[in-house]
Parts: C-alpha cells; sequence; structure tokens
C-alpha cells in the first residue's frame, strides 16, 4: 500500500533529524525519535523534504534519509512541495511563525516540538491560524503518549489516592524548554486547570542588551487548581531529581518518579490506627514504541477522524502558561498571578 501523506520537515537538527543517536540503549525513550526517523519509519506517511539555513544540516539529511528534497528556506518548501504534514522541529522562536505558514500552505496536520511557542501571544496566533484553516496541531509533550503516564492519570481518576489534595513537583533546568514538559504532565494527571500561580526565578533571567526577550531560567513556585488542589513547584540547574511528580489524596499518595517509569503507590494501612502508610504493589504497562511514533500516530487518527490529538494547540499553551506566569510573578516582585494570564506579550527566549 502507498504511503497516504506528504511530510515535510522544517528544523534539521537534533529533535528534527538526529537525536535518534542519542537514544539508542536509553532506557527511557525508545527510537525512532526524531520527527524525521518516525515520519520515515511510518507506513502511511512519506518524507519527502527537510528545510534549514544549514548547509551541513541539509547534507547530513539527505545522507540519512536518502531520495529527500532539501531546501534553505522553508517557505520555498512548502510553495514547492504540496505537503499533507509538517514537522516544525526549530529553535523555540521560530515556532509560531513556522506553524503559521505551514497551516497558510494547506497542511493538515502540524507537529511542533515543544515548548509550543515563547509567548502566549504566539500560541494564540498559532491556534487561530490552524483553526482558520482546518490544520490539526499538535504539540511534541511527548510523555502524553507513554503508557506510565495513561496509566498513573488511570490510578488517580479511578480514585486510587482518594481526593487529590495537592501535587509537588520537581524538574532541573530552563522553565521554558524543560519544565514545560512537567508542567504539561502534572495538567494531565490532575485533569484540570490551573486557577493562580506565584513563582521565583533562579540564575540569569533579564535580557542582555541585544535581546529583547527575558531569558530562559529555572525557578520553583506555588498556585491553585480550579477545584482548589495546591501545587509546589521546585526545580534548579543542578538538583538530582529529574521530572518527578507527587500527588497526595485524602487515602494515599501516587509518585511518579524517573519520568513515570518509577511508579509506586502508597495507600492508608487499615490496620495502623496512626493512619501511616503501606505501599501497594502496581504494574504499569511497558513502554512499545516511541513518543515520537505514537504522537504521528495520534496525528494522523486527528485528521482522518476529525478529532483531537492527546496534546492539543490548548494543552501546549496551558504548559508554556504556567512557565510564563512564574516570570509575570517574578518580574511583578513574586505577585500572584491569576490565569488566564492577562500578559500574553511576555516572551523567554529558549533554544
Amino acid at each position: 500500500m502507498s504511503a497516504e501523506y506528504r511530510v515535510g520537515i522544517i528544523g534539521l537538527g537534533r529533535m528534527g533529524a538526529v537525536i535518534d543517536d542519542e537514544m539508542i540503549g536509553h532506557p527511557v525513550y525508545l527510537v525512532p525519535y526524531s520527527h524525521a526517523a518516525a515520519f520515515d519509519h511510518e507506513a502511511r506517511t512519506t518524507l519527502v523534504a527537510g528545510a534549514a539555513p544549514s548547509e551541513e544540516s541539509r547534507a547530513r539529511f539527505q545522507a540519512r534519509y536518502g531520495d529527500v528534497r532539501t531546501y534553505a528556506d522553508y517557505s520555498q518548501m512548502l510553495e514547492e512541495e504540496d505537503l499533507d504534514i509538517v514537522g516544525v522541529a526549530t529553535h523555540a522562536p521560530l515556532h509560531a511563525d513556522a506553524t503559521a505558514a505551514a497551516a497558510r500552505a494547506g497542511a493538515k496536520g502540524i507537529l511542533v516540538t515543544k515548548p509550543m511557542a515563547i509567548s502566549l501571544a504566539e500560541c494564540d496566533r498559532m491556534m487561530d491560524v490552524c483553526r482558520q484553516h482546518g490544520t490539526k496541531l499538535c504539540i511534541g509533550h511527548g510523555r502524553r503518549w507513554m503508557k506510565h503516564y495513561r496509566f498513573a492519570r488511570k490510578l488517580i481518576a479511578d480514585g486510587a489516592v482518594g481526593e487529590v489534595r495537592e501535587a509537588t513537583a520537581y524538574c532541573t533546568h530552563g522553565l521554558v524548554h524543560n519544565v514545560t514538559h512537567m508542567f504539561d504532565i502534572l495538567l494531565m494527571l490532575l485533569g484540570e486547570p490551573i486557577e493562580w500561580m506565584t513563582g521565583y526565578l533562579e540564575g540569569e533571567f533579564d535580557p542582555p542588551a541585544n535581546l529583547t526577550h527575558r531569558r530562559d531560567a529555572s525557578g520553583g513556585g506555588l498556585g491553585r487548581t480550579k477545584s482548589g488542589v495546591a501545587v509546589h513547584f521546585a526545580g534548579t540547574h543542578d538538583k538530582v531529581l529529574g521530572l518527578d511528580i507527587d500527588i497526595v489524596g485524602t487515602d494515599g499518595v501516587l509518585r511518579c518518579l524517573y519520568n513515570g517509569f518509577g511508579l509506586e503507590l502508597w495507600e492508608k494501612d487499615p490496620h495502623d490506627r496512626y493512619n501511616r502508610l503501606r505501599k501497594t504493589e502496581i504494574e504499569a504497562p511497558p513502554e512499545s514504541e516511541s513518543q515520537t511514533t505514537a504522537a504521528i500516530k495520534d496525528l494522523l487518527q486527528a485528521i482522518e477522524t476529525g478529532g483531537e490529538t492527546r496534546s492539543t494547540g490548548e494543552d501546549g499553551r496551558a504548559a508554556l502558561e504556567m512557565c510564563i506566569a512564574i516570570h509575570e510573578s517574578q518580574r511583578l516582585g513574586n505577585q500572584r498571578i491569576d490565569f488566564p494570564v492577562q500578559n500574553r506579550e511576555l516572551s523567554v527566549w529558549c533554544r
């Protein structure tokens, strides 16, 4: 059976085309992982072209993926290739323009690497353009497709910890580049939006003279969801903890350790009058495909059924909004920031 969808990639760097070399033998991430490799692997898609300003990146892309055409300017690729699906794997400051251009060029679906953009105004624009052109927009917060996290979400929804009262999360490195992953999965686990946040930043976050955007930084904060669940977040560049979340309820605690692969469920011990917890045996399903492979299948289904993916533009914007809220809180002297965040133009540069 011939492939049904023509695919082009904008951005032929790490996530666009070459990260697979790092993932071979990785204990968490499966291959194919890059946009190009995963689309090349999918039977229903044909990888036909890629665009990047770097001649070296284009040559490497052709050497790796064979009969593909390359372009220095993605606008030319979009004009000439009649693409059904576009993967946007550039640095974050270029996501909005590339996504808008792909939608206007007639793409049926677009897969954008995280973070969705660098400001809420850009997210709004991406979503508006995709809606206008009937384009399915999927944001590559890959953990949404991991079976471990979906299993954790079901445990919470089924009442394994009782009524959720608070969530504490830890993640390293910059908020927008890295912690957006953690905020996204936290929102999925809780199943409801944030109502307000306050926060602080660590390191350098004010822009130098030649940069109009604030710089990505680590930090922390606290907030509440719409139903009153307390959310605590601690992040820095050099902690031993990676992406770890504790969901605390009236009847127990679900710990999502080591990217969800260290799930632990602790329940009240009915035989202990001091209400101490005991560890309960649970077994999460094994991962059987890469996050990118699963995202592509999800995007294809959304295109064919008119439905939505597990990671919509709304989801991507919600994760970024938590990052922007912490920056805005710091900017205003650590004030409480109510959602939706009113400062849609505040932008945070990240790679």
